[in-house]
């Protein structure tokens, strides 16, 4: 496969977003320019219609080899799929027939899986909502409550977070930072007759009515917010992990699957009286889109598998803990199988295309003498016989000799506690000794496991225009959203004074041009001037 022409689609269907694509870690404007943005409708979002959409962006693109498609679980994006495959697999430049083309986007998955464990809300979660919606409904409540803050001398400064009670992540959110106000939200009790009598108001306007003292929260209710806080942490970090752009994120799919796995799990078997029910819910839903094999893609295994630290060790161990010893050494293998073929896969299409310019070479070479047409089927048929004989050598090389795949995996992995490890780095260093692997790596570890990252990519727009900057002209919201692309990635501190002063300088510069260009402008004075004469 040709480097820089990868692409992993994602879609946020759900959302209502027409279609959206984002790219790993390759880049797909290499050799090909800026590509053209996507349609910014389609006529619906069967999966036929969508299908053709991102058909008619490959061919725009001039993308012929793809890997994998990343979409969220939106039932349309399963037809999605089948219609590419069906347009691309008999292209000379398909993988494996495109058997592993259809990513499910895992950060949609664990969404769905932790919105299943906060079905039965518990009350403490509602009384913080509520005593967090109170103190944000008005400036005069927030100083209120700033004041409590600063008599109960609390250090955190950070601003109160509103949940949305479908996006469990900003629950998690409002947990955490109401927890750190537990001194201020007691104090703003005693001292505003107004705030547990507002809440029981709303709350007999829900139908949901209750005495003040139990809108109050007590001691116990903030060890409940501790403990919800803690278990939810787990799903929100892998997320974030899972959400990546500027890092590989495929090598790190099962370890955040096995985390999950394992905290549902404890939770599970504590039969905590708090938890219990939510592990519950969720281990349901986890066995359901991550706990079949067959359901999942294969090369989100062979990711980790590819990281040199792991290999296939890991798995191994992981699949021992699962399953039964028997099914644990099958699924082990079938993993093993599925980096064999991707690497004899890529090990073809390598051969065929050193064979194919050794062809065109020997072709081009024009011999002395005056039979030239004769002469260039003598040479042509002399090709033909190298090219055979350099498949032959092949042949009997690997069968004399270990592959790649086998060098790799018998290898010694490197130091699981490494911190800082740049995989990336390590498939550079280490391409001479693994030519064809290092580029089965370097297309299996830009994978992307989510849409996060491509669907917020096109939702920035809608952050940039609003209802109270909606006249900004095309050219300004090009400008902000570039300088926000540009600034974003930069690992490099930014200095305001320093960048003031590059302003000014260039203001400076500006004015100077701008009075340059007058002066040169200027009409002379000594030549006549026209007067317009009415009547």
């Amino acid at each position: 496969m040709n480097e820089g022409q990868d692409l992993e689609a994602g879609q946020d269907l759900e959302a209502g977003q027409d279609l959206e694509a984002g790219q790993g870690a390759t880049n797909v404007n290499e050799d090909k320019g800026k590509p053209p943005l996507l349609p910014n409708a389609v006529e619906n979002h069967k999966g036929e219609t969508l299908g053709k959409a991102v058909e008619m962006c490959l061919l725009d693109w001039g993308l012929e080899k793809i890997l994998t498609i990343t979409v969220d679980n939106a039932a349309s994006n399963s037809g999605l799929i089948s219609f590419i495959q069906k347009k691309t697999k008999h292209r000379k430049a398909t993988i494996l027939g495109h058997k592993y083309l259809h990513v499910r986007c895992s950060a949609h998955i664990l969404n769905l899986i932790v919105r299943e464990g906060l079905v039965e809300m518990d009350e403490t979660i509602v009384k913080v909502r509520k005593s967090v919606r109170y103190v944000r409904s008005s400036p005069q409540r927030q100083s209120t409550f700033n004041l409590c803050a600063e008599k109960e001398k609390v250090e955190f400064k950070g601003q109160l977070c509103l949940d949305v009670p479908t996006r469990w992540n900003y629950t998690y959110v409002m947990l955490e930072k109401a927890e750190k106000y537990q001194k201020a939200f007691e104090r703003l009790e005693e001292e505003d007759p107004n705030f547990l009598w507002t809440i029981r108001e709303e709350a007999m306007e829900e139908g949901n009515d209750r005495h003040e003292v139990a809108w109050g929260m007590d001691d116990v209710d903030w060890e409940k917010i501790r403990i919800f806080s803690k278990f939810l942490k787990i799903f929100y970090d892998a997320t974030l992990r899972f959400s990546g752009a500027n890092y590989v994120t495929s090598n790190s799919f099962f370890l955040e699957l096995m985390s999950i796995h394992d905290t549902i799990e404890l939770e599970y078997e504590k039969d905590s009286y708090l938890l219990k029910n939510m592990a519950d819910n969720m281990k349901k839903k986890f066995e359901k889109y991550w706990g079949n094999f067959d359901n999942m893609n294969h090369l989100l295994y062979v990711g980790l598998v590819l990281d040199p630290r792991y290999k296939m060790r890991y798995l191994e161990y992981c699949f021992g803990i699962l399953y039964e010893k028997q099914k644990a050494i099958d699924m082990a293998k079938r993993v093993e199988a599925v980096l064999v073929d991707l690497y004899n896969a890529y090990t073809q299409i390598q051969v065929g295309s050193g064979s194919a310019s050794a062809a065109a070479q020997a072709l081009g070479q024009k011999p002395s003498g005056s039979m030239e047409e004769d002469d260039s089927s003598v040479v042509d048929a002399k090709a033909m016989r190298m090219m055979g004989f350099k498949k032959h050598l092949m042949g009997i090389d690997s069968a004399n000799t270990k592959s790649e795949v086998d060098k790799y995996l018998l290898e010694s992995c490197e130091d699981v506690l490494e911190e800082n490890f740049d995989i990336l780095n390590w498939w550079k260093v280490n391409s001479p000794r693994y030519r064809v692997l290092s580029r089965v790596a370097r297309h299996v570890l830009a994978i992307p496991v989510s849409t996060v990252a491509s669907e917020s990519t096109f939702s920035t727009a809608g952050r940039v225009l609003d209802p109270f900057r909606s006249s900004l002209s095309p050219l300004m919201v090009e400008a902000l959203i570039c300088g926000q692309n540009w600034l974003r990635p930069s690992s490099a501190p930014i200095s305001l004074r320093a960048a003031m002063d590059d302003v000014e300088e260039f203001e400076k510069l500006d004015g100077e041009l701008v009075s340059d260009a007058a002066l040169t402008s200027k009409p002379d004075m000594s030549a006549p001037t026209p007067v317009e004469v009415n009547g």
